[in-house]
């Protein structure tokens, strides 16, 4: 067998352990949560922009891998993206959420044992997102939105 031959089965091996995550929901904090998420766990992320988008997006699901994890929100990009991601032959489970500040958390406690730092942030100030997202990245953090009426709940959730 050749290297080549040999970094090809290694390729096909990473891609088969990996997932694939996509948010679908219009929410720039519910994008923000889902890339932080697929960083820390080691999936890829794919994004959606729009519904005409959608089958686009798919087709990078498909290169990926056959195994999709969807989050929606109640007010998705696409209805029916599960749909259309198992009709073209892949493996995809679905999570909806209704509030994104609980979306945050439940991603939080899904990768609390792989966060090294909590990073506080009022989703308001979505500019500040941009430069929070990659300094996460960087100190393996995760950034955690806080506002008037959760202030007290949020750091219980992932301590």
């Amino acid at each position: 067998m050749n290297k080549l031959s040999i970094f090809f089965i290694i390729c096909l091996f990473m891609a088969s352990v990996f997932s694939t995550v996509a948010v679908n929901s219009r929410e720039g904090m519910d994008v923000v949560t889902g890339i932080q998420y697929s960083y820390l766990v080691d999936n890829e992320f794919v994004l959606i922009v729009n519904s005409a988008g959608v089958p686009r997006a798919v087709d990078r699901m498909q290169f990926l891998n056959d195994d999709v994890k969807i989050y929606t929100s109640s007010s998705p990009i696409s209805a029916g993206l599960r749909s259309t991601v198992q009709n073209r032959g892949l493996s995809a489970t679905e999570v909806t959420f209704t509030d994104s500040f609980d979306f945050n958390l439940l991603l939080a406690n899904d990768v609390k044992n792989e966060i090294q730092l909590i990073i506080v942030t009022d989703p308001s100030y979505s500019y500040n997102l941009v430069s929070l997202l990659s300094y996460a990245n960087l100190r393996n953090g995760y950034i955690v939105y806080v506002d008037e009426e959760n202030q007290n709940l949020s750091l219980i959730h992932i301590s």
